[in-house]
């Protein structure tokens, strides 16, 4: 019997001692954690201990206890019904609501955005030096159609691209204020002045700085089509909410220039280059229904929305896939913890 407790003890040193070395980097040992926590000394309890200073949102049961200590932020809005084209992509970051419109800053080097910018979605938690934020739930519901909503993260919106000048015109986005290695980022073009009948097809280049930061990378000259580019449609329209980038990168860091190729005839036609985090994509079934994730195991799980510790927390905003002329008033939920 001694001998079986013996063995006990020492099986449950071993298990404290590596969750020691895996929580801490291999840094420190249990007993040394267990001594800055002033815990104490029985083994199954170092254990869960050890295991709780981890400081990450991990399990269900963690955002359990999350919301349980009050550290939950639960927000539902609208987004008003604006015109569309079907099957093709538009941008809702600028259309009235709760929260209202949001407001793109001009090129060269607009503002990097955040969840304090005037149109993102409320974010109104104080994160503490180790905590992050983490997407728990979202819902929505369309009242006309049956659509497709990306939720994203939106670090930068250059706008006053004007769709009239043959010539490049410099973008120069600013620091990315998260995620920022650029990897998983995503750019777009976003009309926010409709354009007219173009001379011909345009196309359109854009120069910018890929996930390595090689600094000459450039696409190809996509057409953008001439038909149909009206305010808040996303294009080019070759694959969805995004620009194809060069074979091999898989991350924007900046946006240098925007160049099109023909001139709009339409007066002040302008659009924005988007650059931003794509975070989760839910389907709309069916008119007026509503779609959400509650666990872990639907739609991709715990999303964590910020990419370091103290980092900004995210600009919140959607793009739609419509799959007529018009959504019809939105309703959106997020459920967030942190820890």
């Amino acid at each position: 019997m001694l001998e079986s407790h013996v063995d006990a003890l020492i099986r449950d040193n071993d298990r404290a001692e590596a969750m020691a070395r895996e929580v801490s980097g291999g840094r420190y040992t249990a007993t040394q954690l267990l001594d800055v926590a002033r815990l104490g000394t029985d083994s199954r309890d170092a254990i869960r201990a050890i295991k709780s200073m981890q400081a990450a949102i991990t399990s269900w049961d963690l955002v359990t206890a999350a919301r349980g200590n009050g550290q939950a932020w639960d927000y539902i809005g609208s987004k008003a019904s604006q015109t569309t084209v079907a099957n093709q992509w538009s941008s809702f970051l600028r259309t009235a609501g709760s929260p209202g419109a949001m407001t793109y800053s001009g090129i060269p080097g607009p503002a990097a955005l955040d969840s304090n910018t005037t149109g993102a979605w409320p974010l109104p938690m104080s994160l503490g030096a180790s905590d992050d934020l983490y997407l728990t739930n979202f819902g929505t519901n369309h009242a006309t159609g049956t659509n497709i909503v990306l939720l994203v993260d939106v670090l930068q919106a250059a706008g006053n691209i004007s769709a009239t000048i043959v010539t490049s015109q410099n973008v120069t986005t600013t620091t990315l204020p998260r995620w920022t290695g650029g990897a998983g980022l995503q750019m777009t073009l976003e009309v926010t002045t409709a354009f007219g009948t173009a001379t011909g097809i345009p196309n359109v280049t854009i120069n910018y700085v890929d996930q390595s930061g090689n600094v000459a990378e450039s696409t190809s000259a996509i057409s953008i089509g001439a038909t149909s580019l009206i305010a808040g449609r996303m294009f080019p329209i070759q694959d969805g909410p995004m620009v194809r980038l060069n074979t091999g990168d898989y991350g924007i860091r900046s946006i240098n220039q925007v160049t099109f190729s023909a001139s709009s005839a339409g007066a002040g036609a302008a659009c924005a280059a988007i650059l931003y985090k794509p975070l989760l994509m839910v389907p709309t079934l069916a008119v007026t229904s509503f779609v959400e994730r509650s666990t872990p195991a639907q739609l991709g799980g715990i999303r964590r929305l910020t990419s370091v510790t103290q980092g900004s927390k995210p600009a919140l905003g959607f793009f739609v896939l419509p799959s007529t002329t018009s959504t019809g008033v939105q309703t959106y939920m997020i459920e967030t913890v942190w820890g």
